[in-house]
């Protein structure tokens, strides 16, 4: 008798733990999908951002500065070694504004 009560609470703490591990793995699998929500919105916003800046500021809303595509060569290269990137896409956050 002693030993099948024993069984029973080494069950219900099984199972108890496996709702437990249930719980916090469907907590965390939600906090990283809001993450990676938020992450993409704001990356969405800041290349928008750029793409202004450049189309706005540097080209006064014209479809290309004066100064032609040098610039942006610049721009990109500098911003590369600021960031780490392998490559700053400038021209791509440009069209993205422009489109």
């Amino acid at each position: 008798m002693k030993k099948e009560l024993q069984i029973k609470i080494e069950q219900n703490i099984a199972k108890n733990e496996d709702e437990l591990f249930s719980q916090i793995s469907k907590l965390i699998d939600d906090a990283r999908s809001h993450v990676q929500t938020a992450v993409n919105t704001v990356m969405v916003y800041t290349y928008f951002g750029v793409g202004s800046y450049i189309v706005n500021f540097e080209q006064k809303g014209n479809a290309r500065a004066e100064y032609g595509k040098q610039t942006l060569k610049v721009l990109s290269k500098e911003l590369t070694k600021e960031f780490g990137k392998e490559r700053y896409r400038i021209q791509t956050r440009r069209k993205g504004y422009c489109c």
